[in-house]
């Protein structure tokens, strides 16, 4: 498996640490990471959308892996309820009450026991 299901039809990179049960040495999967990565490369300059990977998946790639390089108005185009709780746990801050996330952490140890 190489790709996870995400929001909106789009996917993101399966990677390692969320797969424990891999067959294949890391070097194989190396090889064909960078393989799908060309791919991925060539799809964009020909202009072709190389779907599945999310949009800010690739924006995120393409900015050199800056997780600043991700603005509100670019997630809020592509995923606009992740956006708006991004906003709100902000909105929250530091002494807020957070008991409205406590479903995200119950999605994080799921995500994380896979």
């Amino acid at each position: 498996m190489w790709f996870l299901q995400r929001q909106d039809g789009h996917s993101s990179l399966f990677t390692l640490g969320l797969q424990r049960r891999q067959q294949s040495p890391p070097s194989q999967r190396s090889i064909k990471l960078s393989i799908l990565g060309a791919l991925t490369a060539l799809l964009l300059l020909y202009g072709i959308p190389p779907i599945p990977l999310s949009p800010v998946l690739l924006h995120y790639f393409i900015h050199d892996s800056d997780l600043n390089s991700i603005t509100r108005n670019l997630l809020g185009n592509w995923y606009p309820d992740l956006g708006r709780l991004i906003q709100d746990w902000i909105d929250a801050g530091p002494d807020g009450n957070i008991e409205s996330f406590a479903n995200l952490y119950l999605d994080f140890l799921t995500y994380i026991s896979r």
